[in-house]
C-alpha cells in the first residue's frame, strides 16, 4: 500500500525556529505465487525483501514457482477535530446547510420512530395462538398456521372456515377468527388451535375457504401449516392462489392435499420463500416496513439502527472525501 502526508514542520535549532516541509509516503507490498493444487495465490514460503521500493518489489522466497506482486495505494483518512467541529456552529449563519441536513434527519427519524413505536404496538397482539371457541381438553388438538402472501392486497376482511381432512374421518368446519385482533393481514402468520371430538388419523388434505364479505374480501393465501399436537406430526399445504371472485379462477375456495418433499424442496419454491423472507426480516432497510409479528428486532430498533448507518456513512465520506 502507498500514500501521502504532506505536512509543515516546525522545527527550532540554536535559538532559531524555522519550518521544514516534509512526505511521508506509506505503502504495502506482498509477494505471492499460485498454489496450484488449491488454485489460489498464497505468501507461503515468501516475505518482502529490503530492496523493494515504490516501483518495484524485492521477493524473498524458499521454493521455486511462479510468483506475483500485490502492491496496492492507501489513502490515508482525514483528521477530526472534534474541538474544532464544535466551535464551527459559532458561526452557523455563514454555512447553515450541515446545521439543516441534520434538523431534517433527526426530525424524520422522531417522526418515523412514532410510527414504528405504533406498529410494534400493533404487532404485540399479532402473536400467539388463539383457541377457538368451542375446543375443549378431552378432544385430539390441532395447531393450524395460516399464511398469508405478501403481494399487495394479500389480507381479507372476510370470515374463513377449514375443514381438516384425516384417514380416520373428517372435522367440523372451523371458523378461524379472532375478536381481540385483526387477522389474515397482507404478510400475516395466524395461528389457531382447534379440536376434534375424535382423532382425524394423518391429515392428507384440507378444505379451507372465506364468505367473501367485507370491504377487502379478496385473500391470497401463501399456505398452511397442520400440527397435530398429540403426536407431533406436521403436514404443510401449499396454496400460492387467490382466494377471490376478480383474481386468478374466481374462486373463493380450496381443497389443499398435503405437500410432497418434492414440493417443498423445489428450487422455486426454496427461492421465493428465501428471498421474501430475508426482504422482510434481514434486510435493515425494507424490514422497517415489512418486519414479522414474532421477529425479537422491534421496528424502532430498525430505524435507530439505519440513522446510525446513515451517519456513519456521512462520517465516513467525510474522512476519505473531505
Amino acid at each position: 500500500m502507498w500514500g501521502d502526508l504532506s505536512e509543515a514542520l516546525e522545527l527550532g535549532y540554536g535559538g532559531v525556529n524555522f519550518t521544514l516541509n516534509y512526505t511521508l509516503k506509506i505503502f504495502t507490498s506482498t509477494c505471492l505465487f499460485f498454489d496450484n493444487d488449491q488454485q489460489l495465490w498464497s505468501t507461503e514460503g515468501c516475505q518482502v525483501g529490503s530492496l523493494t521500493t515504490t516501483s518495484l518489489t524485492h521477493c524473498l522466497c524458499d521454493h521455486l514457482t511462479a510468483f506475483g506482486s500485490d502492491f496496492q495505494f492507501f489513502v490515508a483518512p482525514n483528521s477530526l477535530n472534534i474541538l474544532e467541529a464544535l466551535e464551527g456552529f459559532t458561526n452557523i449563519m455563514e454555512n447553515p446547510s450541515v446545521v439543516i441536513t441534520i434538523g431534517v434527519l433527526f426530525g424524520l427519524y422522531l417522526l418515523i420512530v412514532i410510527w414504528a413505536r405504533w406498529e410494534d404496538k400493533k404487532d404485540e397482539l399479532k402473536v400467539g395462538a388463539t383457541v377457538l371457541k368451542g375446543s375443549s381438553k378431552s378432544g385430539h388438538t390441532y395447531e393450524v398456521m395460516v399464511y398469508t402472501g405478501t403481494r399487495a392486497n394479500a389480507g381479507t376482511s372476510a370470515e374463513v372456515f377449514l375443514v381438516l381432512r384425516g384417514e380416520l374421518g373428517q372435522s367440523v368446519p372451523y371458523v378461524l377468527e379472532d375478536k381481540t385482533r385483526i387477522t389474515f393481514k397482507q404478510g400475516a402468520v395466524d395461528t389457531f388451535v382447534v379440536t376434534s371430538a375424535f382423532q382425524l388419523g394423518p391429515i392428507y388434505a384440507i378444505h379451507i375457504w372465506h364468505n367473501n364479505i367485507g370491504p377487502d374480501p379478496s385473500w391470497y393465501l401463501d399456505q398452511v401449516i397442520i400440527t397435530d399436537v398429540q403426536d407431533g406430526d406436521k403436514h404443510t399445504f401449499l396454496s400460492k392462489s387467490w382466494l377471490a371472485v376478480e383474481e386468478g379462477d374466481g374462486k373463493v375456495d380450496r381443497v389443499l392435499y398435503k405437500a410432497s418433499y418434492d414440493d417443498l424442496v423445489r428450487f422455486g419454491r426454496l427461492f421465493s420463500t428465501k428471498t421474501s423472507k430475508d426482504f422482510r426480516d434481514e434486510h435493515l432497510w425494507f424490514s422497517v416496513i415489512g418486519r414479522p409479528a414474532t421477529s425479537p428486532f422491534t421496528r424502532v430498533q430498525r430505524v435507530s439502527c439505519c440513522l446510525s448507518l446513515l451517519m456513519c456513512t456521512m462520517l465516513t465520506n467525510i474522512m476519505f472525501f473531505g
